[in-house]
């Protein structure tokens, strides 16, 4: 059962496209670099770059691509031999960086156009991620620093709040909203800077007043959510629908909504 774990992994490795940056950069970096990157070139093989690589060491070809079990570089770091195995010191690889190699070899070695290991400022660029916020824990509790706040133990909060009074330099809080024709949203944006005001309010467990700070802190570039919405809505760059959705004052945009059934009674006898 054990031994065909590296074969579940290469195959699952294999059926979906290798992450270069993320995945094989630092697996290098942590097991080959420092006989073999920069300025260092044991053996006389450097993976500097890819064309490096591929012209492999004093001894021959290092890779070949596609081929997995012709590629010197896959046979030494399964190697038991101590004189042949690679790294030939420190931790060998893991099932899982097997794996990874494997499908790399074996997908033509892809990488990253203009990458190259002598670079030494280089990090991977990010991969597309959304972060995403606690829910809130009660009514009103729904601003960003309340539900990261409530999210922490007890024990932890006064010192969050501590930190984020001193710390924090703004809050930035993005929904995207349909565009009025559907096709297409557009990006609207609650925006809170960091006052010696606001920080009091952090540290004091007001954050209840965050809005109003927001609503009158124009001047230093904030605003609330509602207030984005509206100047979107007044611009008709966003469907009125969609805005009411996102909006956290609902009443105030009722006015705006063209589906019925997406307000309550008492707001639209209101």
């Amino acid at each position: 059962m054990f031994r065909a774990l590296p074969l579940l992994l290469l195959t699952s490795i294999t059926a979906r496209a290798v992450d270069f940056s993320h995945e094989i950069v630092p697996l290098l970096k942590k097991h080959c670099a420092e006989c073999h990157a920069g300025d260092k070139k044991k053996g006389g093989f450097s993976f500097n770059s890819r064309a490096d690589l591929l012209e492999g060491s004093e001894n021959g070809p290092v890779i070949t691509k596609g081929s997995v079990d012709k590629s010197r570089l896959i046979e030494v770091i399964l190697s038991t031999d101590s004189d042949d195995q690679m790294p030939p010191k420190g931790d060998r690889l893991s099932a899982a960086e097997i794996a990874l190699l494997k499908g790399w070899v074996a997908a033509d070695v892809p990488w990253e156009e203009g990458f190259a290991f002598k670079k030494p400022a280089y990090e991977p660029t990010l991969a597309p991620r959304k972060p995403e916020l606690p829910a809130a824990s009660a009514p009103g509790r729904d601003h960003a620093i309340d539900r990261i706040l409530d999210a922490l133990p007890i024990e932890e909060r006064e010192q969050t709040k501590a930190f984020l009074g001193q710390s924090l330099i703004a809050v930035i809080t993005q929904v995207l909203v349909k565009k009025p024709d559907g096709n297409g949203r557009r990006a609207i944006v609650e925006t809170l800077v960091m006052t010696r005001a606001i920080a009091k309010l952090i540290q004091t467990d007001q954050t209840f007043q965050l809005p109003a700070q927001l609503q009158t802190g124009r001047d230093l570039g904030m605003q609330t959510l509602d207030q984005a919405l509206n100047a979107a809505l007044q611009a008709k760059e966003i469907d009125p629908d969609d805005a009411y959705h996102y909006a956290t004052d609902k009443k105030s945009f009722a006015r705006f909504v063209t589906d019925p059934s997406l307000v309550p009674k008492f707001e639209t006898a209101g």
